[in-house]
């Protein structure tokens, strides 16, 4: 089974923001994202937004994260074939 993408309303309702603050976290470089080729929809893997959970937010009892947010290096992953698809 392929790795689960999400769109970008579901990784906001996931924390709790708005798309915009995703749209920003993106642009900021720190949240990675997947465009397949010829479209405008960036989707987010799950992995991803498991990682940014685990790197950048509190933990239960009030802890502070593990890390400051850092921006991520290279572009976005666009598939150079033509058959993009996950498996």
């Amino acid at each position: 089974m392929g790795k689960k993408l999400l769109s970008q309303k579901e990784v906001a309702e996931i924390f709790g923001v708005s798309e915009n603050t995703i749209k920003n976290w993106r642009n900021e470089k720190l949240l990675s994202f997947f465009q397949a080729p010829g479209s405008s929809r960036k989707m987010y893997f799950q992995d991803a937004v498991d990682e940014f959970i685990e790197r950048y937010t509190k933990n239960q009892r009030g802890g502070v994260a593990k890390e400051k947010p850092k921006k991520i290096s290279g572009e976005p992953r666009i598939s150079s074939n033509e058959d993009w698809r996950i498996e």
